[in-house]
This record gives structure tokens, sequence and C-alpha cells, in this order.
């Protein structure tokens, strides 16, 4: 005879509370969403290009590289301020924390070059709002 112990169903729970409490907790880490536009414009013109691109290279090939430093010219004439409000509004509609420059600049960092694949992703949904709103301005 199985007796289903009676706290399993709150264990479950205590999980979700969990993962919810994990998820509030790194929104907590506020988006600020100027630190995240820096963190792109680091990625893909400023400092950490060299080591971004050797890790997306690898990752992504020379062409898609190519394609996601295009697709942030807009954006660096736009500003820091209107990317960092497009990147927090990708960022928060999916509910992708692991999408923020910060943390994808933090894991190419740490050698995770795959995490080039989260910068293609995020570029793409940046590239849709240009296009959703008929140009970066």
């Amino acid at each position: 005879e199985m007796a289903q112990p009676p706290d399993e169903d709150d264990g479950f729970a205590k999980v979700l509370q969990m993962d919810a409490a994990f998820k509030d907790q790194s929104k907590t880490v506020a988006l600020d969403p100027s630190a995240e536009a820096a963190a792109l414009l680091e990625m893909l013109q400023g400092g950490s290009r060299v080591l971004v691109q050797q890790a997306c290279m690898s990752t992504l090939g020379e062409e898609k590289w190519m394609q996601l430093t295009r697709a942030h010219e807009p954006w660096r004439a736009a500003g820091i301020d209107e990317t960092g409000s497009a990147v927090s509004k990708v960022v928060e509609e999916l509910d992708a924390e692991h999408l923020r420059p910060t943390s994808i600049l933090d894991r190419i960092k740490q050698g995770n070059a795959p995490a080039c694949h989260g910068l293609t992703t995020l570029m793409r949904h940046l590239e849709a709002q240009i296009k959703a709103k008929g140009g970066a301005s």
C-alpha cells in the first residue's frame, strides 16, 4: 500500500517558492539599465571586445559575430539610456535573467563561451524592437 507522505505537495510548493524567491532575488540585484547597456557596449565595442570576439567566433562563427556587432550599431548611436531601457524590456518580458549583458559578460570572462548564444538571442530581440518602432529613435 503506497501511502503518500503528507508533506510531499508542501515540499513541491516550497521548491516553487524558493525558485520564485531566487528569481525575485536576482531581480533585486536590480536591473540597472545603464549598467546593462554599458556591458553590451563593452562586449561589442569596448574593453572586452577581443575576449568576447574570440569566445563568440569559436562558438558562433565569424559571420554571426559580424552580425552581432552590426546589430549593435543603431544602439550605440541611440545611446546608453535608450539601449538600457530596451535591454531591460527584453529581459523582463522574457523573464530571462541570463540575457542580461552583465551576466553574459561575466560568464564569458569565466571562460563560458556558449554564453554567446545569449548575446545572439538578446540582439535578435533588440532588432525586433527597432523594427517594431520603425527605427531606433
